[in-house]
């Protein structure tokens, strides 16, 4: 069941992937995370020799496809993260160059890129971000709320 999991995960990578590399490598990543949390407690159970062969091939697999995971996903967010602007800012603000954006992008790399909170955080924005800036292109009060929120965290950034 394990294998299958671990397969069905690659499957769903191969067709998410080019569509949304970024939410195919964390799924997909997720998925060999357990895997690799199941195999390592099932170490220590008894098994036949054959079944223990097996098992330790598929072990070996699950922990080359971990760290194979791994560095492509830290590859995506640095890559992510010093290319990617923000893009709920960037609508708001109508440039990607503006002034508040660019107090925004310093503070995404230089504060949330420094702890596991905060790279979560630029993760869970990055995947959501991009549908509420479609929802959001023709709301223009939300818009002017928002926009006056963001100005107030700004401000409390420059401080």
């Amino acid at each position: 069941m394990l294998v299958k999991a671990v397969n069905d995960a690659q499957a769903i990578f191969a067709q998410v992937g080019p569509s949304n590399p970024e939410a195919g490598i964390y799924h997909l990543q997720s998925i060999i995370d357990k895997a690799y949390y199941v195999t390592s407690s099932m170490e220590s159970m008894h098994m036949e020799p054959n079944l223990r062969a097996q098992f330790i091939k598929n072990k070996a697999a699950i922990e080359g496809i971990r760290s194979q995971i791994s560095m492509l996903a830290k590859r995506v967010q640095v890559s992510r993260s010093k290319n990617e602007g923000c893009y709920i800012a960037t609508i708001l603000y109508g440039d990607y160059d503006h002034p508040q954006v660019k107090v925004l992008r310093e503070f995404r790399d230089s504060v949330l890129q420094k702890s596991a909170t905060g790279r979560w955080m630029i993760k869970m924005y990055y995947h959501y971000s991009p549908n509420l800036v479609d929802y959001m292109k023709d709301k223009k009060a939300v818009n002017r709320m928002i926009r006056n929120v963001l100005d107030r965290i700004i401000n409390l950034i420059k401080q």
